[in-house]
Formats: structure tokens, C-alpha cells, sequence
């Protein structure tokens, strides 16, 4: 799915300043296309409830929308034109080594971000 496409329909996006509307925003620079934006808000299960009652389309991360597609709520496409890609990481302090808790949860972070690219 091309954001030209997108720009067909009114979409629902997070508002200015939302880390996944500057990677949309940029994206749209570089496509040179506008979209209509119909609703802004920075609640991904509030964007998702507007989309199933039929008031736009918007763009999320494939993990945050999988379970609603499973389910048949939604349906979803890649973007392709351009790909829009986030990365995610893990801060640690610089000094000392991270404790056996903070270790762990870094674990299971790596894991759960690993199996929701899968």
C-alpha cells in the first residue's frame, strides 16, 4: 500500500509531536503527498475503535494492530511507498553493570520484540 493510496481516505493519526506521526509527517515529505486528516489522537485503541466505525484509516505499527486483524476487526497492509521503519531501544546507564532484574527485563523485551517482528 502506497501512502498515495492512503491519501485516498480520511485518516486517523496521532497528533503533531506523537513519535509515530514525525516517521508519517516525514514520510509524507518525502512522497510529497497530504493527507486528510480527519481526527488526531494519541490513543492507539481510540485511532483503531474510529477506523472500525468507518471514520478513516490509519497507520500503526503491525504488533499493535495483529490482534485486531487475527480477529477480523481490521484489515492491514504494509506501506511500500516509502516504507516507513521506527527503531526501538534499550537505554542503560553507562557507568556499573545493569542489575539481574534490569538484565531480565531487557531479556523479555528483546524476546517480545523479536517474536511481534515474526
Amino acid at each position: 500500500m502506497t501512502l498515495h493510496e492512503v491519501a485516498a481516505h480520511p485518516v486517523v493519526l496521532p497528533a503533531p509531536g506523537h513519535g509515530l506521526r514525525a516517521l508519517v509527517d516525514q514520510a509524507l515529505a518525502q512522497a510529497e503527498v497530504v493527507f486528510d486528516v480527519a481526527v488526531q489522537t494519541n490513543s492507539m485503541s481510540l485511532q483503531k475503535q474510529l477506523v472500525r466505525h468507518g471514520h478513516g484509516w490509519t497507520i500503526l505499527p503491525g504488533a499493535s494492530a495483529a490482534a485486531d486483524v487475527a480477529a477480523g476487526a481490521l484489515s492491514a497492509a504494509p506501506l511500500s511507498e516509502p516504507e516507513v521503519w521506527r527503531s526501538i531501544v534499550i537505554g542503560a546507564a553507562r557507568t556499573g553493570l545493569a542489575t539481574s532484574a534490569a538484565q531480565a527485563v531487557a531479556s523479555h523485551l528483546t524476546r517480545q520484540v523479536r517474536h511481534a517482528v515474526r
